[in-house]
């Protein structure tokens, strides 16, 4: 008989398996919500948002984690990497918080199963697609994704998405 460990979002009304973690899941983007909401209300005053905090404050903890994904999507990014900074900070934290949640005893981490590692990535191949269809058009897209040789493409991308695991 397989051992499952305890965790809290597997006691309340006996949500087992995919549940656990797609509650801690929910419970991480409400913690980013919540925060984003207090960066936002203390950014509005424009006037007190020109002054730098003094202390750790949600502003400051959010304009530093901001300016360094801006920082490492600069060195990777060649043109305008200001662009997909909102995505790639939201996916950075969403990854960190579900993680250092998961190593709190009680808690399962949500990327330890398929479903939410899934989701992510889903989001992530679909912005892919949508921020290089308004980069430069469906057209002038569709042609650089298929290739040079367009007769060439289709019977490339069915071995290779058949391949074995």
């Amino acid at each position: 008989m397989e051992h499952h460990p305890y965790t809290w979002f597997g006691s309340i009304g006996h949500l087992s398996g995919a549940w656990e973690h797609l509650g801690v899941s929910v419970l991480v983007v409400l913690v980013l919500l919540v925060f984003g909401m207090k960066v936002n209300a203390s950014l509005a005053d424009t006037e007190a948002a020109i002054e730098p905090e003094d202390g750790v404050t949600a502003r400051n903890v959010a304009e530093s984690f901001v300016e360094a994904i801006l920082g490492i999507a600069k060195s990777a990014i060649p043109e305008h990497p200001e662009r997909y900074v909102p995505l790639l900070a939201t996916l950075f934290a969403f990854i960190l918080l579900a993680n250092v949640l998961g190593l709190v005893p009680g808690f399962a981490p949500p990327t330890s199963t398929f479903n939410i590692t899934f989701a992510l990535g889903c989001v992530s191949f679909g912005a892919y697609h949508a921020y290089g269809v308004r980069e430069q058009g469906i057209g002038s897209y569709l042609k650089h994704f298929l290739g040079p040789v367009m007769f060439i493409a289709p019977p490339l991308w069915l071995p290779i998405q058949r391949l074995p695991s």
